[in-house]
């Protein structure tokens, strides 16, 4: 995941950050009732990356 981010411009620090939250919603992504779809989400205001869930 984090190459992948690497990959595509981000910063390490930011990678690095997305993983962090990514593994704080590992037991939503490995419960086969809740499956969703996520997205990465900046927010240029706050300068911030978000992990959001979407239909």
């Amino acid at each position: 995941m984090i190459e992948y981010c690497l990959s595509v411009g981000l910063s390490f620090e930011v990678a690095a950050m997305m993983r962090q939250r990514l593994k704080g919603r590992e037991p939503e992504f490995t419960n086969s009732v809740s499956l969703g779809w996520f997205m990465l989400c900046w927010n240029s205001k706050k300068r911030s990356l978000n992990l959001v869930e979407f239909d």
